[in-house]
């Protein structure tokens, strides 16, 4: 399969150099940077970047080394590297990575660098500018653009979700510089800094081995497929889950081998209940919907990445794709590493080819779920209306309850009124008495007042003298009685007033 390492053709991203197509491709080329200087967006940069830099003599790796470096020194370490070991004396392939943080908002994908320092970097890599164009359209997939005739350098772009890499492969003789660019997504900082530190232990256990041309088609193939596969359980266990709670799927508590005492019970009391009518919660039925619906993206997704680790490999492995010749990828290597890399690359193919039919399963089960849960919303939506009509039902006839309620209470009340109309009238008639009565007393009062005073014995009418002397004792009591009858009387009134005010009942 690898009995020479010739540049393959990835699909349709294969751009050939060829005489005749030079003039088109000119054309592409300089449409490339008007869209990069139009559509790329740059971030205030950082003060230094991520790099890695690694040497291999006589296929033996004899140099690794990761550090930061200044901005206005990145130019200078893709061209010399940062360590003295690695100079021209030393004749070797070489492998030099800068990270560059990359975002997404509304304006696109800005880079957090200058845009002087990144052109000096692509002019320093000697980029082709068509990649200018899958840079700033933030394009997906792995594209090969060839290798220029003259300079002997391949330029390559990997897009995915998660990060971008662009490197060119310069080949000198027998050997190679690789310079990469990774641009690694950076709006959640904890996840961006594991995924490069992860990106670098899957490189390093790699690089030891595997010639630097092929190193980063080798690690990228190999971690997407370990975060495919990490999210293939995640997704397998959230379906799980959904598929015990709904009760349809192939993972429902019927189907369990349960062993615990206590959960067997619950699950036969689950099952005693299927026969009753379920009701569930709408607001899970949306969350699990929600969780339904993001597995079918992230599939989706794996199924693109699922082509983008056939072209890697393939770039690798299939000369019958190619239409040119890449002077990096036929060297001569030892026969060990060449059979090391075919066996590799079958491994990684066919847990790829694996995964993507467990992508296809998971899919049809979330289809499935998603399904369930649609009609389960449905169902909930028919019973809350039952219930609402119900409800309706009830209130009217509540209200139809309190109406007659109420035409009870206003007889009532009429009866009431007609009652209170009565003993008006029959107090009006007591008060019509005993004002006659107060008029009769007032009436005869002065008369009264005059015989009790003339019947005194203390005025003899017979006699020339009709006062007596005694008369004043009449006086001097009965004065003072009246003024005594007015006093008991306010006292009277005094404490009647406190004791209302007060509240306590007399």
């Amino acid at each position: 399969m690898l009995a020479t390492f010739q540049l393959s053709r990835a699909s349709s991203h294969l751009i050939p150099k060829s005489p005749e197509s030079s003039t088109e491709m000119e054309g592409l080329r300089k449409l490339a940077q008007r869209s990069f200087e139009k559509d790329q967006c740059f971030k205030q940069p950082l003060e230094a970047y991520n790099v890695v830099q690694l040497l291999s003599v006589d296929n033996r790796e004899v140099l690794s080394h990761r550090t930061t470096v200044p901005m206005e020194d990145l130019c200078e370490f893709l061209r010399d590297g940062c360590l003295k070991e690695d100079n021209e004396q030393v004749e070797g392939n070489r492998f030099r990575l800068v990270r560059i943080p990359r975002y997404s908002d509304k304006r696109g994908a800005p880079l957090q660098i200058s845009k002087h320092v990144f052109t000096g970097l692509l002019d320093e890599m000697r980029v082709d500018p068509w990649v200018q164009q899958l840079i700033a359209q933030d394009s997906y997939g792995f594209h090969f653009v060839g290798e220029d005739a003259q300079t002997r350098i391949s330029t390559l772009f990997v897009g995915t979700m998660s990060y971008k890499f662009v490197w060119t492969i310069e080949s000198r003789g027998q050997h190679s510089t690789t310079k990469v660019l990774l641009f690694v997504r950076s709006d959640d900082q904890p996840v961006a800094d594991e995924l490069y530190s992860q990106f670098l232990d899957i490189m390093a256990a790699h690089s030891p081995g595997t010639p630097y041309p092929v190193l980063l088609n080798l690690t990228i193939a190999t971690q997407i497929l370990y975060r495919k596969g990490r999210r293939l359980r995640e997704q397998h266990n959230t379906l799980t889950f959904i598929e015990r709670q709904t009760g349809h799927g192939f993972f429902h508590f019927d189907s369990l081998q349960i062993d615990d005492a206590q959960a067997q019970a619950e699950v036969q009391g689950q099952s005693a209940r299927a026969s009753q009518p379920v009701r569930f919660d709408i607001n899970k039925l949306i969350e699990w919907s929600r969780e339904v619906g993001r597995h079918s993206v992230r599939n989706a997704n794996a199924i693109r990445n699922s082509g983008v680790i056939d072209e890697l490999l393939s770039f690798i492995t299939d000369p019958d794709e190619h239409n040119t010749t890449s002077t990096a990828l036929t060297l001569n290597y030892p026969d060990q590493t060449r059979k090391d890399l075919v066996h590799e690359i079958h491994l990684l193919s066919k847990r790829s080819r694996l995964l993507t039919d467990a992508v296809k399963y998971l899919e049809d089960r979330a289809r499935n779920q998603s399904s369930v849960i649609f009609a389960l919303l449905t169902h909930e939506d028919a019973m809350a209306n039952i219930t609402l009509a119900n409800a309706s039902t009830e209130l009217a006839r509540a209200s139809k309850e309190d109406s007659t309620i109420m035409r009870i209470i206003a007889a009532a009340t009429k009866e009431d009124s007609e009652t209170m109309r009565d003993i008006a009238l029959a107090t009006k008639k007591d008060s019509s008495i005993m004002k006659t009565i107060a008029i009769v007393t007032m009436a005869l009062l002065p008369a009264t007042t005059v015989a009790a005073l003339f019947s005194i014995p203390s005025l003899r009418w017979d006699q020339p003298v009709v006062v007596q002397e005694r008369f004043w004792v009449y006086w001097v009591i009965t004065i003072p009685l009246t003024v005594l009858v007015f006093l008991v009387a306010a006292v009277i009134g005094l404490w009647d007033s406190s004791v209302r005010r007060r509240g306590v009942p007399k």
